[in-house]
């Protein structure tokens, strides 16, 4: 199933509110409310989109960076699916043609828990030989229906959830009722508000209430993801890239609407930009790479890696960009 220009208004519609009814994403849109509903459901059952509920990264004040690892003495999946069950890791992917094996995109609140995530939990999983780090500093382009998303994807428990909640959301942001919430939405926030208010033993206008007040503070987001191969999607590349400190801005606004990026990092580390790129196929990624980034002023060089399996994404948290 292709997505046309209306599936993506639509998505667009109940992304930013997942509770609006068919009836008023069709009157916002123009049209009829059956070809809302009859579209949503066309995509509902190709499995190709999912709405989910996360936590802004940046409003948390919580910061993350790429590894780079290096192993040795076991095999990658295991080595990967040990590193996946880390509660600070965010995604754990295989690359096929670079001198590290796995990347890995661990968050952190500061230097002593990113020091304590490396070297008391990383380094201490037999097999990891090496790392490089490099530091996300901003995220200028994050479109979040591009989000890798398939059926490898399992939400956490809510009692799991809401012991990581208390820990992970700053004191004083949230209290109980509000961890309950989320951690609800977070395993399934297709569910009605009568859904939750029902499981936490709360009338319907006080769980809207709530999750009102935290999507206007900026705490909780709706995110709708889509199953990139579903739509034709099979080639998922890291471009490492090396720029001009004076032309970055203009770089970032030259790619900023390019449909092939869905998320573009500023960094400090061995790179000045990484970008994740999504392609059919190896022929279109390279052909990205020729064609539309080293022909842009002021990049240098592009270093392509392609990523192969991936072990894990925590889609309870994303920094979306303002």
């Amino acid at each position: 199933m292709e997505l046309n220009d209306l599936d993506r208004e639509i998505l667009g519609e109940v992304t930013a509110d997942p509770f609006a009814s068919n009836a008023a994403v069709a009157k916002k849109l123009g049209i009829a409310t059956s070809m809302v509903s009859g579209r949503l459901k066309a995509m509902q059952r190709k499995n190709i989109s999912q709405v989910l509920a996360v936590l802004d990264l940046d409003h948390m004040n919580q910061s993350f960076c790429f590894v780079y690892i290096q192993t040795r003495g076991r095999s990658i999946e295991e080595i990967a699916c040990e590193i996946a069950k880390l509660r600070m890791t965010l995604m754990v992917n295989e690359l096929s043609n670079d001198s590290y094996d796995l990347l890995v995109l661990l968050r952190f609140n500061d230097v002593h828990s990113l020091r304590s995530s490396l070297f008391d939990d990383l380094a201490k999983i037999q097999g990891v030989r090496n790392w490089s780090i490099t530091t996300v500093v901003d995220v200028p382009v994050f479109r979040s229906e591009y989000l890798t998303f398939g059926n490898q994807y399992r939400p956490m428990e809510v009692a799991q959830n809401i012991d990581y909640l208390s820990d992970d959301i700053p004191h004083g942001m949230c209290d109980e009722i509000d961890l309950q919430i989320i951690a609800h939405l977070q395993q399934n926030a297709h569910q009605s508000i009568n859904n939750v208010a029902r499981k936490l033993g709360i009338k319907p206008s006080t769980a809207r209430y709530r999750i009102n007040r935290l999507k206007s503070e900026d705490i909780l987001r709706f995110l709708r993801v889509i199953d990139n191969s579903s739509i034709g999607i099979h080639c998922s590349a890291v471009f490492e890239i090396n720029a001009e400190i004076p032309h970055v801005k203009r770089i970032v606004d030259v790619l900023h609407d390019k449909p092939w990026l869905p998320q573009l990092f500023l960094c400090a580390g061995r790179t000045t930009m990484i970008g994740l790129v999504l392609a059919k196929d190896i022929s279109e990624v390279l052909r990205i790479k020729r064609d539309e980034i080293m022909s842009t002023k002021g990049i240098v060089s592009a270093n392509v890696i392609f990523m192969n399996r991936n072990f894990k994404n925590d889609y309870r948290w994303a920094q979306v960009s303002r």
